[in-house]
This record gives C-alpha cells, structure tokens and sequence, in this order.
C-alpha cells in the first residue's frame, strides 16, 4: 500500500497499469486487489480484504474498474505529457522523471516513424500527431538527448540561481561540455552556417533560464548598431539589476569564482595552494587575483586596474587572504 501511496505521488492517479517495469510487483499487488473487492462486495468472507482497507484505498483515489479502451488510455498519457511539459517547459520525457510516460512517448515515435515508412494500418492518427505537435513533442530521437542534458541544466539553475556553468564543472563534466557546445553551436546559428546544430526551439528554451551566450550576443549586436536587435532596453536595465556580466573575459571570472565557492565549501577556508593538483586553474586564478589587487592598490589611473571593486568585495566575502603563500 506504501508503494502505491508513492505512486500516486509521482504520478498523480492511482491507476497502476497491469504491466508497470518500474514496479511490476505492484501492478500484481494492484490487480490482486480489485479481485478481492470483488469477492468482498459478493459477501465472500474469505476474500482476504477489510472494510478499513477499501477505504484506505479509496483515499487515494484507487480505480477499481480499469477496463478502458485503447483510445481512453492515449488520452490519459497525453493529459500526463502536457502536465510534464508544464512543469519542465518541453516534451521530451526523461525516463529518471517518468518512467511510464517515457516509454509511452518512445512508442508514440515507433509509430509515427512507420507510418512515415508506409505501415498500412498505421497505430497513430493525424489528430494524435497534432495534438503531440502542439505540446512541441519531438519525433527525432537524436533531439532528445540534447533535452536530457537541458534537464540537467534546469537542475543547475535550481541549485545556483543561475545558468552560468563552468567550462571545468566535475560534479556534471558532460553538462559543462554541452553548455560549450551550445554556444558553438549559436554562434553558427547567427552567421547561418549549415553545420548549425541548434534549433530556433532550442534557443528559446535556453534563453528562458537566462543562458547568458544569447543575451551577451544580442548586447553586442545592439551596441554595433543592429537596426533589428534581439534585446530592449528594458531587458538590459533588468539584466544589469542583478549584475549580469556583458564583458565575456569578465564572465570567466565568475566561472572560477565559482570553482572558489566550491572550494570554501569543501575546504572550510579560501586559502587555495599554490600547487592544487584538484583544480591547477583554481589555483593559478587565485595567484593571479593577489597579483591584480596589488596593481589595483597601486594603479594611479583607471586602465592599470585588472580587478574591479565589485570583485574584490565577493572576494573578501569568502574570507580570501589577499598575501596568502603556500
């Protein structure tokens, strides 16, 4: 019954199919218990079910008659696909986050993809491919892999506020090699070569979690004097309240800060050796902020400076010892 409670956590129904990979011990569970329903509501005193256990299953919502037809389970998969798309902002469905949904959406491309090849009695309908279209459903399979990785950029954003991801990131390298990737791939986009492996989609999607390429690209292009740009004023006053970085020799500063934060948090201090074989461009950052803060403390005119006032005040925040020598 605990297994079932779970389920409707994560699904939100308690309509267990009778063959479930994720938990075929349950759906057997499941299917046992409507035959014992039966037997009680026909009197059997041996039908092995409580009054008090019909009604624990009715408080979740338990189906005891799941004869539906093919057409009714569609819909109720779709009505799950549009709910997913709604939380995560695409149709792409990870097995990690819905198992069921997953495969169901693999099935759904097993069919399209026959009735492309001329299946005669073709297990998908004109209406089903609209209705799946709608929701921005992808029937390319190589697509989906780059909305896994999305998801784990969404998960990035839910931890650390932002989508800046470090070139060198080591709890997700394959995610820092993708973000990489990504802007490649948009700068391509803009000059519109063919080898452009990102969607118009796609890029939407990136810049509603504020992936910075794009915005940083749009600034460049108004300050060029781009008659069309991509990007208003309003947006760049927004974007400056909460110090967004346009210089891009700037932003790899802050991709090392947080490899510093890191550190602190591992390390209980921001003192980084000298020789730190973990990270040797953490530590090569760190000598390198020393060096500039002395210059800044020095410099008589403004183009001496090589660090700002706004990073020396992140810096001494973490406790970072400005003649510390290892």
């Amino acid at each position: 019954y605990k297994e079932l409670v779970s389920y409707v956590k994560q699904f939100g129904h308690a309509r267990v199919p009778s063959k479930f990979p994720g938990n075929q011990s349950l759906a057997n569970w499941v299917n046992v218990q409507r035959n014992k329903l039966k037997s009680f509501q026909n009197g059997d005193s041996s039908s092995g079910m409580t009054g008090n256990q019909v009604e624990l299953l009715k408080k979740v919502g338990f189906e005891w008659n799941m004869i539906c037809t093919p057409n009714d389970q569609w819909n109720e998969h779709y009505k799950e696909l549009v709910s997913y798309v709604q939380e995560v902002g695409h149709a792409q469905v990870s097995k990690a986050r819905n198992p069921q949904l997953a495969i169901w959406s693999q099935y759904q491309r097993a069919n399209y993809k026959k009735l492309q090849n001329g299946d005669l009695l073709p297990k998908i309908t004109e209406r089903r491919i609209c209705l799946l279209n709608l929701v921005g459903f992808e029937w390319n399979c190589s697509e989906y892999s780059w909305y896994r990785s999305y998801e784990d950029l969404l998960d990035f954003v839910k931890e650390f506020g932002h989508a800046r991801i470090p070139k060198i990131y080591h709890k997700n390298p394959p995610l820092a090699f993708w973000a990489s990737r990504q802007q490649q791939n948009y700068t391509k986009y803009e000059k519109e070569t063919s080898s452009s492996k990102i969607t118009e989609n796609q890029i939407g999607l990136l810049n509603k979690v504020g992936f910075a390429q794009y915005q940083r690209t749009n600034y460049r292009k108004l300050q060029n004097g781009d008659l069309l740009p991509k990007i208003t004023e309003r947006k760049i006053g927004l974007l400056d309240l909460v110090g967004f970085e346009w210089n891009c020799s700037e932003y790899s500063w802050y991709r090392s800060f947080e490899d510093l934060l890191d550190f602190v948090k591992e390390f209980g201090h921001a003192q980084v050796p000298k020789v730190y074989l973990h990270n040797p461009p953490l530590a090569l950052w760190a000598s390198r902020q020393q060096k500039n803060y002395k210059k800044y403390e020095k410099a008589a005119v403004s183009f001496d400076i090589i660090i700002t006032e706004n990073q020396i005040g992140l810096l001494n925040k973490v406790g970072f010892e400005w003649n510390f020598a290892v």
